[in-house]
């Protein structure tokens, strides 16, 4: 099963940021297209500014997503 949370980031406006999500105990993000065009670098180290889905290889997102 997969669950995903949509990001979003509010700063003069709101936008959406990309995509999180977790399916087989791995997190992924991805970032919204139209976010890309704005050069925005929220983590570079984390999660560069890059089209496409990006795996999270440490616990940087453990605990946002739990089991029911």
């Amino acid at each position: 099963m997969m669950q995903t949370l949509t990001i979003h980031l509010t700063q003069q406006k709101e936008q959406k940021l990309g995509i999180l999500a977790q399916k087989n105990k791995k997190i992924y993000f991805e970032y919204d297209k139209e976010f890309l065009k704005t050069g925005i670098q929220i983590s570079p180290y984390k999660l560069p500014l890059k089209a496409g889905v990006q795996k999270c290889d440490d616990d940087t997102f453990e605990g946002i997503f739990f089991s029911t």
